[in-house]
């Protein structure tokens, strides 16, 4: 979960809930959070299936496919 978990949208909004007035550094707070925001969303989003596929974690087999699958299979 900690790896393909929430992608910081609370930490993003409590960076930019800083105060101005009583925080000088808020840009370098603001700046890093985005840079770690994007790092989890695009590498460890675009990693995680080979990952999963490597450690040969239990897939879930049958049941409904999701909203994704039957488009990109071409079954609406």
């Amino acid at each position: 979960m900690a790896y393909g978990g929430l992608r910081g949208a609370i930490a993003f909004a409590l960076a930019i809930l800083i105060d101005d007035a009583n925080f000088k550094d808020k840009d370098l707070f603001v700046t890093a959070t985005i840079l770690v925001v994007m790092f989890t969303v695009f590498v460890q989003g675009i990693t995680i299936k080979p990952l999963v596929n490597a450690l040969k974690v239990k897939k879930k087999q049958g049941g409904s496919s999701t909203m994704g699958s039957r488009y990109t299979s071409g079954k609406p």
